[in-house]
């Protein structure tokens, strides 16, 4: 019993060690490389969050905007809308992405750091919160989507990856914005000519998938309430 006492007597004390021998400097180095302008892929964006999460509000709010025009206006309408704002929004977006206002988020890794005992959770830590910015910044479905095509896209050599490389692209410009279809189209090795080329033509395209997809969506929704509302 004296034993076991003593054992836990100490466990606050090779706790607090582990913590200052550990996590504190594993801390203390991912502090040093985020201020010393380490490569971008590198390290977590915390210095773009808010450009990043500015962008990604302006698309949710053109996007309510359009389907409340369509939904109460016109179809057609919110389509044109829909396809002027990307092509004014597409150039714009890969202006700031050539200046690094916009980096591409979903191309970010974690921070690679000493690895030791210590390591292993506050490496599991900042995985997960870069996973979480992903998702926010980014959105759920692009970060999945561009995850499990990653390798598929990359330049294939033979005859059927190229034709899934090109469904891939193909999917991944129709149903997702100019920061994905930007992400998916530079993994891809397309040059910067092709690059803005086939994002504008893309947002164009996921415009008017965007709002006739959600309109309908809405409508079919509408359809199905109004009945159960006189029952």
């Amino acid at each position: 019993m004296e034993n076991l006492a003593r054992e836990v007597g100490l466990f606050p004390q090779l706790f607090y060690y582990y913590w200052e021998r550990e996590i504190l400097v594993y801390a203390r180095e991912a502090a040093i490389r985020l201020k010393d302008k380490v490569p971008f892929k590198d390290r977590v964006p915390w210095d773009h969050v808010g450009p990043l999460t500015l962008w990604e509000l302006q698309s949710y709010v053109v996007t309510g905007i359009l389907l409340v025009a369509a939904v109460f206006v016109s179809v057609w309408f919110a389509i044109v809308v829909g396809a002027l704002l990307a092509l004014v929004g597409a150039p714009v977006y890969n202006n700031l992405r050539r200046q690094d206002y916009l980096p591409d988020v979903l191309g970010h890794k974690t921070l690679k750091l000493r690895s030791t005992k210590g390591t292993l959770i506050v490496g599991w830590v900042c995985g997960l919160t870069l996973y979480v910015l992903k998702f926010l910044l980014a959105g759920f479905q692009a970060t999945i989507f561009t995850r499990l095509v990653g390798n598929i896209i990359e330049k294939p050599n033979v005859w059927w990856k190229k034709i899934v490389r090109w469904a891939a692209l193909s999917v991944g410009l129709v149903h997702f914005g100019v920061s994905t279809s930007h992400h998916l189209l530079n993994r891809a090795g397309y040059s910067e000519k092709k690059v803005f080329r086939l994002s504008v033509a893309g947002s164009v395209v996921n415009a008017l998938w965007r709002v006739s997809s959600g309109a309908a969506a809405i409508k079919a929704l509408a359809g199905f309430i109004n009945p159960i509302t006189f029952i």
